[in-house]
């Protein structure tokens, strides 16, 4: 069975613009819409509320992405397909961020997943 990693923010996770304090049930979610799609993958949600691609919250902790990154693929380790919606979060004035360094921060997790460093022998 293949493993795919949804991996993003408030999107991934279900939030719901008119009742943020409830979770959208799990195949309403886009990632349940995909699931019941391909029912022979096994799909993973990791999905987090004011996640970013590489910015650090002084108020919310844990929300860098790339700086939880490695762990999540550990605990997730054997992947296939990693599928990203991160940036959104990013581009918050408070983060002062260009969308060429919300891009470049894309490309660096990219090839942060694409590391040899963070994988057992399982991932081709």
């Amino acid at each position: 069975m293949k493993n795919v990693l949804f991996y993003g923010d408030s999107n991934t996770w279900g939030y719901q613009g008119d009742d943020p304090m409830h979770r959208l049930d799990a195949d309403k979610r886009y990632t349940g819409v995909v699931a019941a799609q391909f029912p022979d993958v096994h799909f993973i949600e990791e999905g987090l509320c004011g996640r970013t691609i590489c910015s650090t919250d002084p108020i919310d902790y844990g929300r860098n992405g790339m700086a939880m990154l490695p762990a999540l693929l550990a605990t997730h380790d054997p992947l296939d397909v990693i599928l990203i919606m991160l940036g959104t979060n990013d581009s918050k004035a408070m983060y002062g961020h260009s969308p060429f360094t919300i891009s470049d921060a894309m490309d660096r997790t990219i090839k942060l997943m694409q590391s040899p460093l963070l994988w057992s022998n399982t991932m081709q």
